[in-house]
């Protein structure tokens, strides 16, 4: 092997290692040099708030979210194939279907503030009056 191979072995090398650092050093980036992104996705979609539901009377109560879905914790992030995430504004009424059939009342109304994991973040989400209405609950039963 010559010289001339052995630095463009060396120059590739750096390249692929270092190259991603340039953006976070430098600020910059461009097509041929990307950032580093480790772990891009995980905690998408998992909300991190408060349900309110509120009685016709007019008492409140308050959940987590990991209560409305009947979980003790989110699922291990090494296998993130989960099918409760709030991927998109309509993504919340199965999340919480469940939850609504067996403890929402007709004129109960379930809202929902918080933070929704995105991909550079967390975004602010607000919902009112989540649960799905009693007919389409009644449709997905006779289904």
């Amino acid at each position: 092997m010559n010289r001339f191979q052995k630095v463009g072995i060396l120059a590739a090398a750096a390249f692929i290692s270092l190259g991603p650092a340039i953006p976070q050093v430098f600020g910059v980036g461009q097509d041929y040099v990307r950032p580093w992104m480790m772990f891009a996705g995980v905690g998408q979609g998992t909300m991190k708030g408060t349900f309110t539901l509120t009685k016709v009377d007019g008492s409140t109560q308050t959940y987590t979210p990991l209560e409305i879905m009947a979980l003790e914790r989110y699922p291990n992030t090494f296998h993130y194939e989960f099918d409760r995430l709030l991927l998109d504004r309509d993504a919340i009424t199965p999340i919480v279907s469940t939850f609504c059939a067996e403890h929402v009342g007709q004129d109960d109304v379930l809202s929902y503030i918080g933070r929704v994991g995105i991909q550079n973040g967390w975004a602010l989400y607000e919902a009112d009056d989540v649960c799905p209405k009693q007919e389409q609950l009644l449709a997905e039963v006779g289904s």
